[in-house]
C-alpha cells in the first residue's frame, strides 16, 4: 500500500468513528476531495424506509462496489476507495448510496487515471532494442546495465553499441531512434494529463531521430542539447548527429526547428540543415543533399561521386578512407546557392547504382522540365510527384544522373505543402487598415538580340491612393513559361522590399543567363520569363499582377517574322499621341557597348522619339524601367520628359513624383 492509500484508509478509519473533518493539512491535500466528499455525505439526511428495502439496497450497492472493484484490478490497490464505499453504506440510506457510488467511482477513475497518466508522464519506454544497448541509473551513475524493455526515467543515462540501436517511447506518442555509438542523457522527462510533454534531453554523441508529436499547450516543451547548442521544437521530425569533437548537425525532415548557439538562434524549415561548433554561432540553413556512387575524381577539394560535383573541407568525415575508383555515400549541405558541401563521405565495399537526393524550393514548372534549388530537372512518364507541390514549396528530389548530364527526377516530394502558387509565409502581422495595390508597369517587356545575358529593369508600383495603404515584406517570384531548357540562371535584384509606400515604384532588375546553345537555335526562337507577387504580407490573398519578359534570338541581324520589334540603327516615331520633344541630353549614348541596344531601341520605337534620345537618359544614370516610367508619365500629364527627370534628379521617388502630377491636375501641353 503506497503513503496516498495509506493516509486515506487511516482519514477514513477516524471519520467512521465519529470523528468530525478537519481542514486537510498540507499532507492531505491530495486526499481533500474525497474527504470533503465523505463529510457531505454524512451530513444527509435521507428519506427512512423499510428495514427490508433498506437490506435489499445496500446488498444492491455491495455488487456494485464489488463489481467496480474488479473492474479496477488488484483489490489491494483500491483497498481505500472500497473501503469509502462500505463506510457510505453504513452513513446514508442505500438508495441514495447507490446514486452517490456511481459519481464517485467516476471520481475515482478520473483521479486514478491522472495519477497514472502522470506517473507513465515521467519515463520513456524502452522498445525495439537491437544489439548492445546499456543504461545507467542516476542513484548508481557508474553501473551501466544491459537493457533490452521496461522504461528509464528522468536522470536516466542510455548508450547503444556498434551496430546497436534502440528507441525511446513517451506517453502522447513521441519517439527518440539512436544509431549506434550513440549516448543521451534524460535531464528531464516529464508531462501529464492533456498529452503534455516536457522532455530535455543532453546528447553527448552520435546520431539521433526525432519524431515529435505537435505539442500541446504553451507549457509543453521538446529540447535537444549538445556540446555545440540547443535545439527546440514543437512538433516535427529531425535527426540530431554529435561527432566525437563536439562538433554537431542538425537536419529537419519536416515541420521547423531552431538552433541555438553561442547567443545566436537560426530557424531550420523542412528539408534544411545547419552545423554548430563548440563555441560558435549556427552556420546559415542550408538544403541538404545525399547519395551514392563511384568516385571518379578527386581534384583538389572538388570530389565527383556519382556524377556529382561536391567539395570537402577539414570538417569533413572520411570514413574508412574513400579513395579514387571506391564507391562511395556522401551527405552535406548546398550553401551559397551551387556549393555542394560534403559533411561525411563513407567507403561503400559494394558497389550499387548511383542515386541522388537534395531538397530545394520550386522555382519554376514548364511542362516535364522543373527549376528546384537552381538545378533543372527532366520528367518522364515514370517520375513520381506527390503532395501537389507549387512553385515556391519546399520540395524533396530523389534523381540520377543521365549519361548527357542531365538529371531525371524519380521522385518529387512535397514536404512543406502549399495549394496555390506561390506559396506566401507573411513574415510579419498584417496591417488591417492597410490595402495595397502593386502592379507591375509596363506588364511587358521584351529585348530581341543574340548573346548569353540579357538585363531587364523593371517597375513595381503601389497603386493605393490612401496613406496607410503601404506594402509590406515584399518577395518576388518568377517562373519560366516558354523553353526553359535555355536558361540556366535568373537572377533578381533586389528580390523583395521592407516596404513600398502608396504611390511609391520600386525599381528592380532581371538578369537572364543563357546557354551556349541559345547562340544556335533559329531566329525568332524565345524564351518567356513571367514575373509575379510572391508573397506581401497585407495582401496575404496576393497581388494578380503579372511581368511577362521575352527575350528572342536574333544573331544574323535579320528582323524576325513574329510582328515583335527589331531593333534598327535608325528608328521611325509609329505612337501617338507623342510627348513634347525632349532635347537629346548631353553626354555619350553608347555607354552600353550594344549599338543599337536593344530595349533602348524598342522604348525609342515605343514613344516615337530618337534613339539616341533614350540611350541619353540611360548613360545619365537611369534604368530602362525608370526612362519608360517617365514618357508614360509625360504621355499621361503633357509634363516633358525632361522636368520629370529634373524632379527625379532632386530626389523625388516615382510615387512622389506621380502624386504630384496627378494632384496639380497639370494639363496636357501640346
Amino acid at each position: 500500500m503506497d503513503n496516498l492509500d495509506e493516509r486515506l484508509q487511516k482519514k477514513l478509519e477516524t471519520f467512521e468513528e465519529g470523528s468530525s473533518v478537519s481542514a486537510p493539512n498540507g499532507n492531505d491535500r491530495e486526499i481533500e476531495a474525497l474527504l470533503l466528499m465523505a463529510a457531505s455525505i454524512r451530513a444527509v439526511d435521507g428519506p427512512h424506509q423499510a428495514p427490508g428495502k433498506v437490506r435489499q439496497g445496500k446488498q444492491m450497492a455491495m455488487r456494485a462496489a464489488l463489481a467496480a472493484d474488479a473492474a479496477a484490478g488488484s483489490k489491494s490497490k483500491h483497498k481505500s476507495e472500497r473501503q469509502l464505499a462500505w463506510l457510505l453504506l453504513g452513513l446514508v440510506p442505500a438508495s441514495i448510496a447507490l446514486l452517490l457510488l456511481i459519481p464517485m467511482t467516476i471520481l475515482m477513475i478520473g483521479g486514478g487515471l491522472y495519477w497514472n497518466a502522470s506517473r507513465v508522464a515521467g519515463q520513456a519506454t524502452v522498445a525495439d532494442a537491437r544489439g548492445l544497448v546499456l543504461a545507467a541509473n542516476p542513484d548508481t551513475p557508474d553501473t551501466w546495465e544491459a537493457m533490452e524493455a521496461g522504461s528509464v526515467r528522468e536522470g536516466w543515462r542510455v548508450r547503444t553499441g556498434g551496430a546497436s540501436t534502440v528507441t525511446l517511447a513517451f506517453h502522447e506518442g513521441t519517439r527518440i531512434e539512436l544509431g549506434p555509438n550513440t549516448e543521451i542523457r534524460l535531464d528531464e522527462v516529464g508531462g501529464g494529463w492533456g498529452d503534455r510533454l516536457n522532455v530535455a534531453i543532453t546528447q553527448e554523441s552520435g546520431r539521433s531521430l526525432h519524431q515529435v508529436v505537435p505539442l500541446r499547450g504553451d507549457s509543453s516543451s521538446y529540447q535537444v542539447h549538445t556540446p555545440a547548442g540547443a535545439t527546440e521544437v514543437h512538433g516535427t521530425t529531425f535527426s540530431v548527429e554529435v561527432d566525437p569533437t563536439g562538433d554537431s548537425r542538425i537536419l529537419v525532415d519536416s515541420g521547423e526547428v531552431r538552433v541555438a548557439a553561442a547567443g545566436e538562434q537560426v530557424t531550420l524549415l523542412s528539408g534544411q540543415a545547419t552545423s554548430t561548433r563548440p563555441g560558435h554561432t549556427p552556420e546559415p540553413p542550408a538544403y541538404r543533399f545525399s547519395g551514392q556512387g563511384p568516385i571518379t575524381s578527386i581534384e583538389g577539394t572538388t570530389w565527383t561521386i556519382g556524377g556529382i560535383a561536391v567539395t570537402v573541407i577539414d570538417q569533413t568525415s572520411l570514413v574508412n578512407n574513400p579513395a579514387q575508383g571506391d564507391s562511395a555515400a556522401v551527405r552535406g549541405r548546398i550553401v551559397d546557392g551551387d556549393l555542394w558541401l560534403a559533411d561525411e563521405i563513407v567507403h561503400l565495399d559494394e558497389g550499387s547504382e548511383p542515386y541522388f537526393t537534395y531538397s530545394g524550393r520550386v522555382q519554376a514548372v514548364d511542362g516535364l522540365s522543373w527549376l528546384v534549388g537552381g538545378h533543372w530537372l527532366l520528367l518522364n512518364d515514370a517520375t513520381e510527384v506527390q503532395g501537389d507541390p507549387h512553385i515556391g514549396d519546399a520540395v524533396k528530389v530523389n534523381f540520377r544522373v543521365l549519361e548527357n548530364g542531365s538529371w531525371l527526377a524519380v521522385l518529387i516530394l512535397n514536404i512543406e505543402g502549399g495549394d496555390h502558387e506561390p506559396t506566401p509565409t507573411p513574415s510579419a502581422t498584417p496591417d488591417p487598415e492597410a490595402n495595397p495595390s502593386l502592379s507591375f508597369e509596363p506588364d511587358e517587356l521584351e529585348q530581341n538580340g543574340c548573346g548569353n545575358r540579357f538585363a531587364f529593369e523593371g517597375l513595381l508600383v503601389n497603386q493605393a491612393n490612401g496613406d496607410g495603404d503601404y506594402a509590406a515584406n515584399v518577395l518576388l517570384g518568377y517562373t519560366l513559361i516558354k523553353n526553359p531548357a535555355y536558361v540556366t540562371g535568373v537572377t533578381l535584384d533586389p528580390g523583395g522590399w521592407e516596404r513600398i509606400e502608396p504611390g511609391e515604384a520600386a525599381s528592380f532588375n532581371v538578369t537572364v543567363e543563357l546557354s551556349e546553345d541559345w547562340n544556335r537555335v533559329p531566329d525568332g526562337t524565345e524564351v518567356k520569363l513571367r514575373l509575379f507577387v510572391a508573397e506581401e504580407t497585407n495582401r496575404p490573398d496576393g497581388h494578380r499582377t503579372r511581368l511577362t519578359l521575352t527575350i528572342i534570338a536574333n544573331c544574323s541581324g535579320i528582323p524576325t517574322p513574329t510582328g515583335t520589334i527589331t531593333p534598327t540603327a535608325t528608328v521611325t516615331p509609329t505612337v501617338t499621341p507623342t510627348p513634347q520633344t525632349t532635347p537629346t541630353p548631353a553626354g555619350p549614348t553608347d555607354c552600353t557597348g550594344a549599338n543599337p541596344h536593344p530595349h533602348g531601341a524598342t522604348l525609342a520605337q515605343r514613344y516615337g522619339v530618337p534613339y539616341e534620345e533614350i540611350m541619353g537618359w540611360f548613360c545619365q544614370g537611369f534604368g530602362f524601367g525608370e526612362i519608360e516610367h517617365a514618357y508614360t508619365l509625360s504621355l499621361e500629364t503633357g509634363m516633358p520628359v525632361s522636368e520629370i527627370f529634373n524632379m527625379r534628379k532632386s530626389g523625388l521617388g516615382w510615387g512622389q513624383i506621380k502624386k504630384q502630377l496627378t494632384d496639380s491636375g497639370n494639363p496636357k501641353k501640346k
